[in-house]
């Protein structure tokens, strides 16, 4: 599965590095349209994000659950008064243990490596760039005094700005959402090498289990 997203994430990168080299040549869509265009975006952006917390939650949550029910399992050796205050994990890493508890161990250990906050973080900057394009939008449009309906000569200054304006949000937007799916990359990136690095680790824990035998001490 990581393999496939992190193919999808990298090319949607490309798509949107691409879009550099092209946006000066499009014309800026102004008013109500982009308007709607900019909501629309923010509120997959807000869905995608909430979606993306509550996975890491509940993938987190999950494998720490399994690795404590698992540990109920274990009847643990008595520890003496130097040991006492100090947490023992099991298993050790250097015990012959079931592959299991090597799995949930090295698992909860990725869950923990992931680089998920970077992701959440560029995720905001974007939502938080469109909302100031709201505010910027809901401003250009309240009504005018009439002292101001006189200035009629700044008009065009005031055209002149809104456009830069729009040109650099445009760009800005462009740029976040560039590092966004950069670190949709990194992260799916991160997660396949876990992976296989999980596997790896669970295949060798079963091998090793096997050639000693279940009845091994496990310290």
């Amino acid at each position: 599965m990581w393999k496939l997203m992190l193919e999808c994430h990298h090319k949607q990168f490309i798509t949107i590095t691409l879009a550099y080299h092209v946006k000066n040549s499009t014309p800026v869509h102004q008013g109500e349209h982009r308007r709607q265009a900019a909501m629309h975006l923010w509120n997959e952006m807000d869905s995608f994000s909430s979606s993306f917390r509550n996975w890491v939650t509940a993938h987190k949550s999950y494998v720490e659950t399994l690795n404590a029910w698992l540990q109920k399992c274990v009847l643990q050796p008595p520890q003496d008064r130097r040991r006492r205050k100090r947490k023992v994990s099991f298993p050790p890493r250097q015990a012959i243990s079931p592959p299991i508890f090597i799995l949930c161990r090295d698992w909860l250990a990725m869950t923990e490596s992931l680089p998920a906050d970077e992701l959440c973080k560029s995720l905001k900057d974007v939502m938080q760039l469109l909302r100031d394009s709201f505010e910027h939008h809901d401003e250009q449009n309240k009504p005018r005094s009439e002292s101001q309906e006189c200035g009629m000569l700044e008009n065009n200054s005031e055209q002149e700005a809104a456009k830069s304006g729009s040109v650099a949000s445009a760009e800005g937007l462009q740029s976040r959402l560039t590092a966004v799916l950069d670190r949709l990359t990194k992260f799916s990136e991160a997660s396949l090498k876990c992976y296989e690095e999980l596997k790896q680790n669970y295949e060798m824990a079963c091998a090793d289990y096997k050639r000693v035998g279940p009845n091994a001490q496990l310290a």
